[in-house]
């Protein structure tokens, strides 16, 4: 019964009270931190650091309550708690005490006080303030708008939309991209500026010459806002391939040369097209060593063991050579490093460098995701549903800032690497939290997954 005894001394001595209390006063501050994380762009592990100052506050809130009411004392054989509460309550038998009963305190009694555990609480929380600043002021929260300043606005809910084309002479479409992600009827941009409603766009671009793209802007009530549109060059092998200025890589140095990279991860019709050309069966794609769990054998031997379900060469996860029904425009899984390399060289490509796919993810701006920084409606912006991949292409909200899709979620995606053992994989995929996006892992070359694909690049001919 000694359980039953401390729970009712607890009670006794408002320790449920205190409790209550605490986590209320918990949750109220959560949430005020959910407001700050949104209102300012803050980054998404903030939320985390206030659940662990919460978590390390709750035992000291509940030791400095057992301290100053009084523990319970559950020992020594003439002590029985429930016995003397009840007679107590029977009000005969005992003798009423004739006045206050002091309790023996000792150090904890001086160093577990309430002043104490409230000024720790202050001080916790102005912690997490100095942080959620400190990232402010280093980690680069940036603007998304030009002020508007001399621009005249009809309205105050509309905002300026400039649209520079290169090469000149495309046609520019706005779509009002709803809550749901998804982007209304077509409107023309005329001169390639125009006052609409604030609102999310994709602005889509064609030109006879060149690749068509899509990019996405937000404008803001009241602001102006400039976006470049370069388009890739249209010829043999760029089809689908979004042009990537030379510029910083956000971690990882800096690019050096322009270069194009595919808009959307290879899919499973594109890679069965790579199968029917003979793609397993031309050396010239393959390196003449590959690695399979841990063996190192010819490449003949090695793509004997790439194999779907039914034992014919192609993707695990697939049956008699094809992918599964309906998955035609789905990114292609369950493939190796070697057979991501032997698919791009086929298309006359290679897998992108570290540096060249977080150029291509991130922009020039310390933005969290491909995006932005907003993180309050990822679900409309990327695929970590943690139910499957989704069709290529399927957020056009989650555009990065060259119009380069899925490069958070859906699928992680295989890189080039120097390291001959180990290949990175980037991005996050359907089956990770968002996290993921900010992480690289790496594998074996040999390694295949439902949850890792890949893109190629190539580089710009500028002749």
């Amino acid at each position: 019964m000694r359980l039953r005894r401390l729970i009712q001394e607890i009670h006794r001595r408002s320790i449920w009270q205190v409790l209550a209390v605490y986590l209320f006063g918990a949750w109220i501050g959560y949430e005020v931190v959910l407001a700050l994380v949104e209102g300012l762009a803050l980054p998404p592990w903030l939320p985390g650091l206030a659940i662990v100052l919460f978590v390390i506050g709750l035992p000291i809130v509940v030791a400095t309550a057992l301290v100053q009411e009084g523990a319970p004392r559950l020992s020594g054989p003439d002590l029985h708690l429930l016995d003397d509460l009840e007679l107590a309550d029977d009000g005969g038998g005992q003798e009423e005490a004739t006045g206050p009963v002091e309790r023996p305190h000792g150090a904890l009694h001086d160093i577990l006080t309430w002043r104490k555990a409230f000024l720790g609480g202050v001080l916790a929380f102005a912690l997490w303030g100095v942080v959620a600043a400190g990232w402010l002021v280093f980690g680069g929260a940036t603007g998304v708008a030009v002020p508007a300043e001399s621009v005249a606005v009809e309205s105050d809910r509309t905002g300026i939309l400039r649209v520079a084309v290169e090469p000149p002479g495309a046609v520019v479409k706005l779509r009002l991209i709803d809550a749901e992600g998804v982007a209304g009827p077509p409107h023309g941009l005329d001169g390639g500026s125009a006052e609409v409603d604030a609102g999310e766009y994709l602005i889509e671009v064609e030109h006879p010459d060149h690749n068509p793209l899509t990019l996405v802007a937000e404008v803001p009530t009241d602001s102006v806002v400039e976006v470049d549109a370069r388009l890739a060059p249209a010829g043999a092998g760029t089809e689908g391939m979004a042009l990537v200025p030379a510029g910083p890589a956000a971690g990882s140095g800096r690019v050096e040369s322009p270069f194009l990279i595919d808009r959307h991860e290879v899919t499973n019709a594109e890679y069965l097209a790579f199968m029917a050309a003979g793609g397993y069966r031309e050396p010239a794609y393959w390196p003449e060593t590959l690695v399979i769990d841990g063996e190192s054998m010819a490449w003949s031997a090695a793509v004997a063991r790439l194999v779907d379900d039914t034992g014919i060469q192609a993707p695990r996860g697939w049956s008699g050579g094809i992918h599964p029904e309906g998955k035609a425009a789905h990114p292609v899984v369950g493939v190796t490093w070697y057979e991501a390399v032997a698919y791009l060289r086929w298309a006359g490509k290679e897998l992108p460098t570290m540096a060249q796919w977080r150029r291509a993810a991130l922009g020039d701006d310390s933005r969290l995701f491909p995006w932005g920084s907003a993180q309050d409606d990822i679900e409309r912006r990327a695929n970590f549903s943690l139910l499957d991949t989704r069709p290529v292409g399927s957020y056009p909200a989650g555009l990065s800032p060259f119009g380069v899709a899925d490069m958070a979620g859906n699928v992680r995606e295989w890189l080039k690497g120097e390291d001959r053992a180990r290949k990175p994989v980037v991005g996050g995929s359907w089956l990770d939290p968002t996290y993921m996006f900010e992480q690289a892992e790496s594998f074996a070359p040999g390694f295949s997954s439902n949850a890792i694909g890949f893109r190629g690049v190539r580089r710009l001919r500028t002749d």
